[in-house]
């Protein structure tokens, strides 16, 4: 395996050796689907979204296609899937509940948990929660989004693939792990021939600004302290072919976009939420510090899982001296019947990989 050319140590460090996620840092996207060398996807976030696509990959045993001509005569048996799944179980036991502090002996305590529980079985918080938990195992990072439904009466948990997660983090080291002001949730749309729409870039934005002029203050119901900041709203739309001439996420000309509306047909144009705060909660599958990304339970692993398959046409092959079993690899029986195996150890077999918890 032909090594990289210069060290890269970052979030993504372990997918270096790949060469399609070497090609996406330099804008590359060819050997990579998805938008991760296009024009509106800012440089910095290029590696980011190309290690998700490859840690998708293995999740789906679809890895093999990311080393050319190296992996047509290679197979995935889901080995890293069942990492994942084994991580997660770990991470999140057999039973999550929630609970309010002091709900042993305050009644409204304990009416809140009850009310809280509600709301979670309505909204099916434990699927959503396996759900995006099992990302930020995968993928390093899950994102959930809380907005007011008026339909259902009641706030909404929704997952948001973290592909589709741009914040616009700080430049200084000093405040790096401080949540961002500004966040935008971006994703392609694509054209659809049969009704003439062209295709599309829309992006969610949600930003802290001083309420009017600044002057403003406003105290919200969860805090005793007036503030005068409060959370916009920003939904709008670009055609693709338009794009190209504005710039990244974070500089697209709002002179090109075309804003949607709410039920109450307002425009999401800079809408305020009353919220001094932005409804969004990214959780990084590791403690992450300035570095504000997570890293996927598969990295440490996945130079390994691309060794599996080559190990496995080795023990099909005649042993000698000169051909034994490598440390820490354990022989399997994935290939044809009349691969042999070593003596005493008929029918071993391990999986790759070991489990860990999250850091809270």
């Amino acid at each position: 395996m032909r090594r990289w050319q210069k060290l890269l140590i970052d979030t993504w460090g372990g997918l270096e050796y790949k060469p399609a996620v070497r090609a996406a840092a330099d804008g590359r996207s060819a050997l990579l689907p998805g938008v991760t060398g296009t024009s509106w996807v800012p440089v910095a976030d290029r590696r980011r979204l190309a290690a998700y696509t490859v840690l998708a990959a293995y999740d789906t045993n679809q890895a093999t296609a990311l080393l050319g001509e190296d992996g047509d005569d290679r197979r995935e048996y889901g080995d890293a899937a069942l990492v994942v799944d084994q991580t997660l179980s770990h991470l999140l036991g057999e039973t999550q509940q929630i609970v309010v502090d002091g709900s042993e002996d305050d009644t409204l305590a304990q009416e809140r948990e009850a009310l809280l529980r509600e709301w979670a079985q309505k909204e099916q918080l434990r699927m959503s929660m396996q759900y995006a938990e099992r990302t930020a195992v995968l993928l390093g990072d899950t994102v959930y989004l809380l907005a007011w439904s008026r339909a259902k009466g009641r706030p909404v948990l929704k997952t948001i693939d973290p592909g589709f997660y741009f914040p616009v983090l700080p430049d200084g080291a000093l405040d790096g792990d401080e949540y961002p002001q500004r966040v935008h949730l971006a994703w392609e749309v694509p054209e659809n021939a049969a009704t003439g729409q062209k295709g599309s870039l829309r992006r969610v934005t949600y930003e802290l600004r001083p309420i009017g002029d600044g002057s403003t203050r406003r105290t919200y119901p969860w805090s005793n302290q007036p503030t005068t900041v409060t959370c916009y709203l920003t939904d709008a739309e670009w055609d693709l072919d338009q794009v190209d001439r504005t710039g990244d996420i974070d500089a697209l000309s709002l002179s090109r976009a075309r804003f949607r509306t709410n039920a109450d047909g307002q425009i999401l144009n800079r809408l305020d939420l009353q919220l001094d705060f932005i409804p969004l909660v990214h959780v990084p599958n590791t403690i992450n510090g300035a570095e504000h990304y997570g890293q996927s339970s598969l990295l440490s692993a996945a130079q390994l899982l691309d060794d599996l398959p080559e190990r496995c046409r080795a023990w099909g092959r005649p042993s000698g001296p000169e051909r034994g079993p490598s440390p820490g690899i354990t022989p399997c029986s994935c290939g044809s019947a009349s691969r042999r195996t070593p003596p005493g150890d008929q029918g071993r077999t391990s999986s790759p990989g070991s489990t860990g918890h999250r850091g809270t």
